[in-house]
């Protein structure tokens, strides 16, 4: 039997007891790092992913290593994109887990966008294992530039009555 051990640098000395506690809970349970942090916050994604801006779109890249294109549905509303699928990892014939940290199953993830997208034209495509989505903006949630005028006042004529 194979006897694995694995080492994580961890500061030495005393820490504050809120700390120790999320620590704990973090390193209590083991995900399978495709599922990400069960206690993450909710403003990350807990699959593996990156968060481009331009000026007219966000493109979104995430790691989805073993699922199949057919088993993956995507849909954006507003600025709430939501990822659904499943993966699946085969054991191989006559082999028993020591661990596993790529488990198959299905996931499901929400992730609010900065800013409004445009549903109707937004493209993916998965090369790689890499799913990379462009989300094009609407046009209100646009950045727009504002001239500011040289602050004199202009004469406005009127009528005489």
């Amino acid at each position: 039997m194979a006897n694995i051990t694995r080492y994580t640098t961890q500061p030495t000395g005393a820490m504050p007891l809120s700390e120790a506690v999320d620590r704990l809970f973090r390193e209590a349970f083991t995900w399978p790092r495709l599922f990400g942090n069960g206690f993450s916050p909710n403003t990350s994604i807990g699959l593996t992913s990156n968060l481009f801006e331009t000026n007219d779109s966000y493109i979104m890249q995430v790691a989805l290593p073993g699922v199949k294109p057919d088993d993956l549905q995507i849909s954006a509303h507003q600025n709430v994109l939501t990822l659904r699928g499943k993966t699946e990892v085969a054991v191989p014939n006559g082999a028993q887990s020591i661990w596993v940290g790529m488990g198959g199953g299905e996931f499901h993830e929400e992730v609010m966008l900065p800013g409004e997208v445009d549903a109707d034209s937004a493209a993916a495509e998965y090369h790689d294992g890499i799913l990379t989505l462009t989300l094009p903006k609407t046009e209100r949630s646009k950045v727009r530039t504002i001239k500011v005028s040289s602050g004199q006042a202009q004469a406005i004529e009127g009528v005489k009555k």
